[in-house]
């Protein structure tokens, strides 16, 4: 299907990224005296358009991350729609994801992966303290902390985008199913279990190990085997011989199994990646810009034309109607069944065969 030349009203330049619930394009607004405010609109799949649920969650997105006011959360100003797409109309960030640069140049230096974090947890304190709003229910989890939701600046900005899984936590309530990315969901999230913000930290702590051990923590052939992993996850069984001596005692508390033995907030988290990263030196903002920019897509003002797609990494798994506790021993089990009844009618087949064969 064609990229949209215009999405109401604004003129689309290009196709950023596609995700599990939309398709993300750059655009601008243009109006009167050369006015052009660019933006980016994150379009619901058009498969998705008439199912009620999937508008009702996209529009529950739109309200969330519009409460967010915060210089790393990319900015939402509108949701519209012109009666067959629904639309999220954010700020576009000038730049690439994490994907893509640790794709592009492989681990960064431990600095710049601790400035990363720090302003990701900078952000996080914001999306965990939602609870001080009037009449709000307790406080969000953001569910989705990975390299591909992370945004970087050409201008050294570090940004967190996409609260499609986000979850509003009251007091006594569970994690609400099972749904986050393969490879980047704390334990209890892979399990089904209760969560709460200390889950996004838990997260983010696999962020700056793939970014300080050059490898994910958990990788796997498939998702099933992914999640598995996550679901038995240990600390201590994670390799940190790439891992500087100094920062590994703040990776394992990141990555400790029971949240009680995790940093208590994302203030407390930064407190120590601020510590670490005053002690190596604060990179200047023009590191970070300096690699970014020659990742940043160039989108020409017209005709629209469809962009390479942004590196997006694994796709979140969203199985709460499917399978709200699913666990890797009843996928064997099914397939153990499954094969043991191929091989029943294969020999009832080869049986017939040969009585037939017999008869005449």
């Amino acid at each position: 299907m064609p990229d949209p030349a215009r999405i109401c009203g604004y003129d689309v330049l290009g196709r950023v990224a596609v995700g599990g619930m939309g398709t993300v394009y750059a655009a601008v607004r243009r109006g009167p005296g050369g006015f052009a405010k660019r933006v980016a609109i994150k379009q619901l799949h058009a498969n998705l358009q008439l199912a009620e649920e999937a508008r009702s969650r996209f529009a529950g997105e739109a309200r969330l991350a519009a409460r967010l006011q915060h210089p790393n959360i990319v900015d939402v100003f509108g949701f519209e729609t012109d009666g067959e797409t629904y639309n999220i109309v954010m700020e576009y960030v000038h730049g690439c994801n994490l994907s893509a640069l640790l794709k592009t140049y492989g681990r960064p230096t431990p600095a710049l992966a601790l400035l990363i974090v720090s302003k990701v947890l900078y952000a996080l304190e914001a999306v965990h303290g939602q609870a001080d709003w009037p009449g709000e229910p307790d406080t969000v989890v953001h569910r989705d902390i990975s390299p591909k939701n992370i945004l970087l600046s050409d201008e050294g900005e570090v940004k967190i985008t996409d609260f499609g899984l986000a979850l509003i936590v009251s007091e006594g309530t569970g994690g609400s199913g099972l749904r986050g990315t393969p490879g980047y969901m704390s334990p209890e999230q892979a399990n089904a279990d209760r969560i709460d913000p200390r889950s996004d930290l838990y997260s983010l702590g696999l962020v700056l190990y793939e970014m300080l051990a050059g490898r994910r923590a958990y990788p796997g052939e498939n998702k099933l085997a992914v999640l598995r992993r996550s679901q038995e996850a240990l600390a201590s069984d994670l390799s940190m011989e790439e891992v500087p001596a100094d920062l590994q005692p703040l990776l394992r508390r990141a990555l400790a199994r029971d949240p009680k033995d995790r940093y208590s907030d994302a203030a407390a988290f930064r407190h120590e990646v601020d510590r670490c990263l005053e002690r190596r030196g604060r990179p200047p903002r023009e590191t970070l810009s300096s690699v970014v920019r020659p990742l940043t897509p160039r989108f020409s003002a017209s005709p629209p034309a469809p962009q390479p797609d942004e590196i997006l990494g694994p796709e979140p798994l969203d199985l709460v109607e499917q399978a709200p506790t699913i666990s890797f021993a009843q996928s064997r089990s099914r397939l153990i069944a499954a094969l043991v009844l191929a091989l029943v009618a294969a020999t009832l087949l080869i049986w017939m065969v040969l009585a037939v064969n017999t008869r005449y």
